[in-house]
């Protein structure tokens, strides 16, 4: 991607262990230039982090929710995720990628989005953080909760929430 896409920066955040420093030593050995591993970014630095960057990615094999999409998205940058995370809304809310892990596919993936212009990647982070506020903000938790409350207290009365799922 390096040679590719030369503009380009990538940066591997998270703690430095033994991983990451497995990582360093790869990129180093294949003269990986456009990369960097800031380590792990917390509070308002992760934010403005975020904010400046251009999209997020996180391959994942596994993850319950995967938080940081929702902060990338929150911070209005489209993000990319692997299918071990629940994120498809990403393709139905058009604010990223939600694809099957593999090397070919993050690649694609990754291309895909670095040959997009800044333009369509601002509307892109802007329908994310729109769909973040509206259904994943304290706001949005409260009044969901109010509302199966208010269904479990009086089920007769008052028609069952679209988002409580009864097996």
């Amino acid at each position: 991607l390096e040679s590719k896409y030369p503009q380009w920066r990538l940066s591997i955040v998270g703690p430095i262990d033994e991983y990451a420093k497995k990582m360093q030593r790869l990129a180093q050995d294949l003269g990986c230039k456009n990369i960097d591993f800031p380590g792990t970014i917390n509070g308002p630095q992760k934010n403005e982090y975020l904010r400046q960057s251009s999209f997020f990615i996180l391959p994942t094999h596994s993850e319950n929710f995967g938080i940081a999409v929702a902060e990338a998205l929150a911070c209005g940058i489209p993000a990319i995720c692997t299918k071990g995370a629940p994120w498809e809304g990403l393709e139905t809310h058009k604010c990223g990628k939600w694809i099957e892990l593999s090397e070919d596919n993050v690649y694609s993936a990754l291309c895909e989005f670095m040959e997009k212009k800044p333009k369509e990647l601002d509307s892109m982070g802007k329908r994310g953080r729109l769909w973040v506020e509206e259904e994943f903000s304290w706001v949005s938790i409260g009044s969901k909760m109010q509302k199966a409350y208010e269904w479990i207290i009086s089920p007769n009365t008052i028609q069952k929430p679209n988002f409580i799922i009864e097996e």
